[in-house]
């Protein structure tokens, strides 16, 4: 069984007077241990409420979602859930509570009953796994965006987590921090941790296992990297871009060099060109 499968699965919101919103339709998706996972799609494609089904934040009014063969709907494994799937949220200033790195790094084992000591390894750990050891008793809000959003990946690291879940982490960086970002959850997936990455900026999608491309709540595509950037017609369809490498790779291969349409990085497309000599 997967670690995560998500079985014909619909989630409608619904507020007051409002007409109800169907926000994802009868999605079958199935998530292995260890899996890097893009979610790309547009505003509105139901990425963040596929993100929240994943740990029960959301349960679908139809079809099931089984987290470690746990059922999200069940109200008594809800605790267990969340301990094996954690989450980073898009604006880093929403999931910092503390006044000290370090406190906020705590703040989860502290919630799980955790012996002091376990809690000053565990903060040390995921303070080291992000490259943010040496901030441990700076204020949070004197650190940029891309150090904050570390710190809240510390947070969640420091629970142990299985899989983490993010939910559009870069959106609010600048190109500093979006980098800090993933030069991060790169070495999450290193680690071995499950990671299901969701985004808009396509670019950011190049080193994942599989990509899935959402629109209007439905999947339009799931393939590699490299199957999703050839399918031209429903990326722009799903009104998101192509990384610059691969267009580039396409504009060198009409103007006649011959190189392959499996370069997706720059370094990939360096040591090609080189070769071409």
């Amino acid at each position: 069984m997967a670690f995560i499968a998500l079985e014909d699965v619909h989630y409608t919101y619904t507020e007051g007077n409002e007409p109800p919103v169907q926000a994802i339709h009868g999605i079958d998706l199935a998530i292995e241990k260890g899996d890097r996972i893009a979610i790309v799609g547009p505003n509105g494609s139901g990425k963040s409420t596929l993100a929240k089904l994943f740990n029960a934040l959301l349960t679908p009014v139809q079809g099931q979602v089984l987290v470690d063969g746990m059922d999200t709907a069940d109200e008594e494994k809800i605790w267990e859930i969340r301990q094996r799937v954690g989450m980073v949220f898009q604006n880093p200033d929403n999931q910092l509570v503390a006044t000290m790195v370090e406190e906020e790094v705590a703040f989860g084992p502290e919630n799980l009953g955790l012996p002091p000591k376990l809690i000053r390894q565990r903060v040390q750990e995921a303070l080291e796994m992000v490259g943010m050891e040496e901030y441990r008793n700076f204020p949070p809000h004197h650190l940029s965006g891309g150090q904050k959003q570390r710190v809240a990946i510390a947070s969640i690291i420091a629970m142990r987590p299985q899989c983490i879940v993010f939910d559009e982490p870069t959106a609010m960086l600048d190109p500093l921090g979006r980098q800090e970002v993933l030069k991060t959850i790169e070495k999450l997936a290193g680690e071995g941790i499950t990671i299901v990455y969701i985004t808009h900026f396509m670019e950011e999608v190049v080193d994942t296992d599989r990509v899935i491309i959402l629109k209007a709540g439905q999947v339009m595509l799931e393939g590699s990297p490299l199957d999703v950037f050839q399918a031209r017609d429903i990326v722009e369809d799903a009104d998101l871009e192509l990384p610059d490498i691969p267009c580039l790779v396409d504009k060198l291969q009409k103007a006649g060099l011959p190189l392959s349409t499996g370069i997706l990085t720059k370094e990939e497309l360096v040591k090609a060109l080189c070769a071409l000599k």
